[in-house]
């Protein structure tokens, strides 16, 4: 497989061999059975792995992945262990979810920071895990309006007071040393990685334990205690499904879609622009644009700056090996230009990849006592912590613990269908087409409230 187009993360492993080192694939004639059949070695199956054997250490557990471990969206995002929850407040609350239990679920989302940090303590696995909080910026009024309603809603669904800043133009611009920042909020939790070695950290410590890791093994069907894989029928005692935005093709069913996300990562940077810049504390960094951005300082000091571009292909074909144009390269170089401007930025790699987005954007955790199969999807964008804290709670359920994790609202979510194609391809390409256009309403207004526009287009994909 070429690694021309995998993300940067990959790309500077010693001698690019992480995929193919003590790859395992699937033998029929000497695995016929297991406790645990996990379908997929992104890091909600690579986690829900790690705290199974935790708790049974003597039971026989197998992740079955179509490619190499991490080739999806846990190889190619951008390292964010976000404070943020998955999903949408304002959908679980007409779902029937309790603000009680919401609020517990933001709780759980930022402890989940910890656990990382903890378990990779315990692991020794060296992810470059750098807790430096999280700062949002503002670029025009209009943001700014929306990062004091951000602060007002986070604090009503979960954030201590204590936990977010408002910061002013002359504060913001103290960590962020821009002209174009006009305001800012700086969340005290928040941590960057660097995912590729968290997740081949998490990958040879199962190794290590016992837990089977079947690489270009793809599972073509599964069912009750059963999974098919090269043809053959593998019995187990349970199946999870952990494919996130591959799973459209394994479920057939339309609750989620591959959404894509688009990254470019720059070359080492001098230590004069950090201190130009003021971006000397290593936070994790994104704004409130509605075609927002995200970013990280790398342990050496590029920035990995991500953004949507090419949104969705048609009939939920995923990323691939993730070539990236240069239409959405010139479009994240030009974003970026705009937070660092006046400094000549030099791109060194670019690719995208697929995240789950379901139609209402909330995760399901699930698992069906009848047939003792379970999925786990949904994180859109929220995954690196999310599917740690879904793991943990899934680990449950296949265990039959009695946890206060069963409150989560993602548990047992009914999430709608997506619709058929065309409908589908044109709303989601309709939707990012109005938010670029709402924000250059917006920076060339500068007009203090969120543009009409803006919300039609949420409206569109259930975001509001």
């Amino acid at each position: 497989m070429s690694h021309n187009n995998i993300s940067f993360w990959v790309k500077s492993l010693p001698e690019h061999t992480a995929f193919n080192a003590n790859a395992q694939t699937f033998d029929a004639q000497v695995h016929q059975h297991f406790d645990v059949v996990i379908i997929g070695a992104g890091f909600t199956g690579l986690w829900l792995a790690y705290y199974l054997n935790q708790a049974q250490p003597h039971w026989n557990i197998a992740i079955f992945e179509a490619q190499q471990v991490a080739y999806g969206a846990s190889g190619r995002n951008g390292g964010w262990l976000s404070p943020h929850m998955p999903g949408i407040v304002s959908k679980m609350l007409k779902a029937g979810i309790s603000q009680e239990n919401i609020v517990f679920f933001q709780q759980q989302v930022t402890a989940t920071i910890a656990e990382v940090r903890q378990v990779c303590q315990k692991e020794n696995i060296d992810c470059d895990l750098h807790e430096g909080g999280l700062l949002t910026i503002a670029m025009n009024p209009a943001q700014a309006t929306r990062l004091h309603k951000l602060k007002q809603h986070d604090h009503q669904f979960g954030y201590p007071q204590d936990e977010i800043e408002y910061l002013n133009q002359t504060q913001a611009q103290t960590h962020l040393n821009s002209n174009n920042v006009k305001a800012a909020l700086l969340f005290k939790h928040g941590a960057r990685i660097q995912p590729a070695k968290l997740a081949f950290g998490l990958r040879d410590c199962l190794r290590t334990r016992g837990v089977k890791i079947f690489e270009n093994s793809p599972v073509t069907a599964f069912g009750k205690q059963h999974v098919q894989v090269q043809g053959q029928k593998v019995s187990a005692n349970y199946v999870v499904s952990c494919t996130e935005g591959y799973s459209d093709a394994l479920l057939k069913n339309r609750k989620i879609i591959p959404v894509n996300s688009s990254i470019i990562t720059t070359e080492v940077l001098p230590e004069a622009f950090w201190q130009r810049f003021g971006w000397t504390q290593k936070y994790l960094l994104n704004d409130q644009s509605h075609q927002f951005f995200y970013a990280q300082r790398t342990r050496d000091d590029r920035i990995v700056f991500g953004g949507r571009g090419a949104p969705y292909q048609f009939n939920s074909v995923d990323a691939g090996h993730g070539h990236l144009d240069n239409a959405t390269i010139a479009q994240l170089q030009h974003k970026l230009a705009a937070v660092f401007p006046e400094y000549p930025i030099a791109i060194a790699h670019a690719w995208k990849g697929s995240l789950g987005v379901t139609r209402d954007w909330c995760a399901s955790v699930s698992l069906s006592p009848n047939t003792q199969v379970g999925h786990v999807y949904g994180f859109a964008g929220h995954g690196v912590a999310g599917t740690n804290l879904a793991a943990r709670h899934m680990a449950t359920k296949v265990l039959q613990q009695q946890s206060e994790l069963e409150r989560l609202p993602w548990n047992n979510f009914q999430n709608p269908t997506w619709e058929t194609e065309p409908f589908r391809w044109i709303g989601i390409h309709s939707m990012y087409r109005m938010l670029g256009w709402a924000d250059q309403i917006e920076y060339r207004k500068q007009q203090p409230q969120t543009t009409a526009l803006a919300s039609i287009a949420y409206k569109i994909c259930g975001l509001n």
